[in-house]
C-alpha cells in the first residue's frame, strides 16, 4: 500500500507541475525521524502537516513541512522550524521507499525549556550512510548553551550572543568525522561552571575550530576586554571517537598556547581559569594588585574528563609554564611586612615554582633587585 501510494503521489507531482498536494498524516514523519536518529541519536520528531510538490527532475518529489518540532527530552532541547523543504531520492522512491536526500530550513528557533537560545538556518544532505550538515546561527547564546550542556541553571547576569557557521560531517556508525566551526560575538558575559564560574565580561571575541578524525584544532581564539587582549591556539585530542566520548564519557588531551597584553592585574582573578595551576593562581590573585600585565604567555598541557552526556567532570593540568611581564604592581608579600609598590619585573611560573624578579619600593626604600621563589607548588605544603 505504501509503495502504491508513493508511486501515485509521484505521478501526481509530475502531472501537476508546481501544484501542492497534502500528504496523508504520518507519511513523511517516519522517514524523517529515521534520517535524524541515525545522525543525532534518539530524538522526538513532530510534524503536524506536510505537502508534496514537484521538485525538479533531479529530485522529482519535494516535500514542504510546516511547524516541525524536534526534541531531545533528556536535555529539554527543542528546535522549532516554521518551514522545512525536503527532497526525496528518485531511485528508492521507485521501490516505494521515501529516502530523504536533503533538507533546507530557515528562521528556526532553538529553545531550552522556555528560553530561546538563538536562531539558526541550514542545509542537510545525506549520501549513502554519510551525512553533511551546514548551519548558520544568529544570536545564539553561548553561555546558555554551555550551561545547557552542563545541566545547570543559567546565571541571570550571564549572556553571550554570537553568530557564525558550523559544518558537520559523519555517520551514525562512526560519529563525527569532520567539523568546522567559526563564530564571533560583539560582547556579553561568559560563564563556564568548572572554568569560569563567575561571569566574565567580554567586549569582542572571534574563534575558529577545525576537526578531523579524533583531533580538534583551535586555529584561533581572540578575546578583547577593554584595552586587554588574549589570543589562544592549540588542539584537543580524544583517544576514542567523539561519539563514544559523548555517549560513554572519557578524557580529552588539551595542548594550548596563549598570549595576551595590557591586562589589568586586578582582572587576573577573572581571566585566569580555575584549575590552571591553582596554587600560583591563588597567590597571584590574593597577593598582587593594581598595575598591568603588559605581556602574558603560557603553554598548557591538560586533561578534561567528561561524564556520559558531555558533562565536564574534572579539569587537570599536569604541565603548565608561562611568563608575566608587569609594571605598576603592588605586592602584598607576606604577613605584616610592608607591601612593595610600583613593582616592575618578570614572573615565571610552572606547576612546581613561581619566580618573581622585580624592582620596586617597600616602605619608602627603593629595591634595586628583588627575587622571590615559591617552590613545591605541586605539594601540599610549600616553602618560600
Amino acid at each position: 500500500m505504501a509503495k502504491l501510494l508513493t508511486i501515485l503521489i509521484s505521478v501526481c507531482c509530475l502531472i501537476g507541475g508546481m501544484a501542492f498536494y497534502r500528504l496523508p498524516s504520518g507519511w513523511v514523519e517516519p522517514s524523517f525521524h529515521l534520517a535524524l536518529t541515525e545522525t543525532l541519536g534518539p530524538i522526538q520528531v513532530i510534524i503536524p502537516q506536510a505537502q508534496v510538490r514537484w521538485g525538479g527532475w533531479r529530485h522529482p518529489l519535494g516535500i514542504k513541512v510546516r511547524d516541525v518540532v524536534l526534541k531531545k527530552e533528556e536535555k529539554s532541547l527543542r528546535l522549532e522550524i516554521p518551514s522545512l523543504l525536503l527532497s526525496v531520492k528518485i531511485i528508492p522512491l521507485l521501490w516505494g521507499k521515501a529516502e530523504i536526500g536533503q533538507c533546507i530550513f530557515e528562521s528556526a528557533k532553538l529553545y531550552s525549556e522556555n528560553k530561546i537560545l538563538g536562531e539558526v538556518s541550514g542545509k542537510a544532505k545525506r549520501r549513502s550512510q554519510r551525512g553533511l550538515l551546514q548551519v548558520v546561527f544568529r544570536k545564539v547564546d553561548g553561555t546558555a548553551l554551555i550551561y545547557f550542556m552542563q545541566a545547570k541553571d543559567l546565571p541571570l547576569n550571564a549572556s553571550l550572543p554570537f553568530e557564525g557557521t558550523l559544518m558537520l560531517e559523519g555517520s551514525h556508525k562512526t560519529g563525527l568525522s569532520k567539523i568546522n566551526l567559526e563564530g564571533r560575538t560583539e560582547g556579553g558575559k561568559l560563564s563556564i561552571p568548572e572554568i569560569y564560574p563567575q561571569p566574565v565580561s567580554i567586549d569582542k571575541a572571534e574563534f575558529s575550530l577545525i576537526g578531523s578524525g579524533q583531533t580538534l584544532s583551535l586555529k584561533r581564539l581572540s578575546v578583547w576586554r577593554g584595552a586587554a587582549s588574549l589570543n589562544v591556539q592549540g588542539h584537543l585530542h580524544s583517544s576514542i571517537s567523539w561519539k563514544n566520548l559523548y555517549e560513554k564519557g572519557g578524557k580529552i588531551h588539551v595542548a594550548l598556547e596563549g598570549k595576551g597584553g595590557a591586562i589589568p592585574v586586578d582582572d587576573l582573578h577573572l581571566l585566569w581559569p580555575h584549575g590552571l595551576s591553582p596554587k600560583p593562581r591563588l597567590w597571584v590573585v590574593h597577593q598582587l594588585s593594581r598595575g598591568t600585565a603588559n605581556h602574558v604567555s603560557t603553554q598548557i598541557q591538560g586533561l578534561i574528563s567528561f561524564d556520559p552526556g558531555g558533562k565536564i567532570n574534572r579539569f587537570e593540568v599536569p604541565h603548565i609554564q608561562g611568563n608575566i611581564d608587569a609594571s605598576g604592581v603592588t605586592v602584598d608579600y607576606f604577613g605584616k611586612l610592608p607591601p612593595v609598590v610600583d613593582v616592575k619585573g618578570n614572573c615565571h611560573f610552572t606547576r612546581q615554582q613561581f619566580i618573581i624578579d622585580a624592582v620596586g619600593i617597600a616602605n619608602g626604600i627603593f629595591l634595586k633587585t628583588a627575587k622571590i621563589v615559591i617552590d613545591g607548588l605541586d605539594l601540599k605544603d610549600q616553602t618560600i
